[in-house]
């Protein structure tokens, strides 16, 4: 606790501190995955909107719903919540008219694109038994 107060007393320090703290939110890939999501959202923002993005209001969710959904995106749900991420974390109120905007545009689309496509997942019961006793005398071995 000695620690922390005296931290907390260091402003310098402490904004150091805040720095390497933020960036314990998300592992290292998720953080590159959701900037690049952003980096694409607020190019759709530029592109489909006028003047300042944030605060967002119900065109601009329909707007950049619209050009996803154009563009066929399987994730673009995913890209619209994004939108809604951002606008919370600059500091803005999200309000119920933006709320209902949001669901009826996500719900708009995920509708027609079918059931989700996912890998087929390997059943140990396909392997025959050879293949299983050289896999598991490999790993063994690999572990002394």
């Amino acid at each position: 606790m000695k620690q922390a107060l005296k931290l907390a007393r260091a402003p310098n320090d402490l904004k150091k501190a805040k720095e390497c703290f933020r960036r314990k939110f998300l592992a290292a890939g998720t953080l590159l995955a959701k900037n690049a999501k952003r980096r694409k959202i607020t190019d759709l923002l530029n592109a489909a909107c006028d003047g300042e993005h944030f605060p967002l209001h119900q065109e601009s969710i329909l707007a950049v719903a619209t050009a996803l959904d154009e563009a066929k995106l399987q994730s673009g749900d995913q890209y619209i919540h994004e939108l809604k991420l951002m606008h919370i974390e600059a500091g803005h109120d999200w309000s119920a008219p933006l709320e209902r905007q949001l669901f009826l545009c996500k719900k708009a689309l995920k509708r027609h694109r079918g059931p989700e496509v996912r890998a087929k997942e390997l059943q140990i019961s396909d392997l025959d038994a050879n293949t299983w006793e050289e896999r598991s005398e490999e790993h063994t071995s690999e572990l002394q």
